[in-house]
C-alpha cells in the first residue's frame, strides 16, 4: 500500500493520508480499504503522516484492536482491525 499526504481543500490544512495504491490480496485489501481512503485517525490520534501511522501503532503494540476513521467519497466511516495473536519469542 502507498499513501500520500491528504490536505483538507476548503481548510488548506493536513486532514489525514490518502491511499494512492492498495495491493490486492493484501491485509489492508482484506479489510476492505480501497484505492482513494482518506485514514484520518487511530483510535482518536490524528494521522496526517504515514510516520505517524506506523510510530503510533509500534507505540502501541499491546492493543486488543485499532479503531480507525476514514473517509471515503465525503463520508466518514469506521473500522476496527483486530491484530494477529503476538507470538512468544
Amino acid at each position: 500500500m502507498t499513501v500520500s499526504p491528504y490536505i483538507d481543500p476548503k481548510r488548506r490544512k493536513p486532514a489525514g493520508i490518502k491511499v494512492d495504491r492498495i495491493a490486492p490480496g493484501s491485509i489492508a485489501a482484506s479489510y476492505g480499504v480501497q484505492q482513494g481512503d482518506i485514514l484520518k485517525s487511530i483510535n482518536g490520534n490524528p494521522v496526517n503522516t504515514k510516520e505517524q501511522a506506523i510510530d503510533w501503532v509500534k507505540g502501541n503494540p499491546n492493543l486488543p484492536e485499532y479503531v480507525v476513521v476514514f473517509e471515503r467519497l465525503g463520508k466518514e466511516f469506521t473500522k476496527t482491525y483486530r491484530p494477529p495473536p503476538r507470538r512468544n519469542r
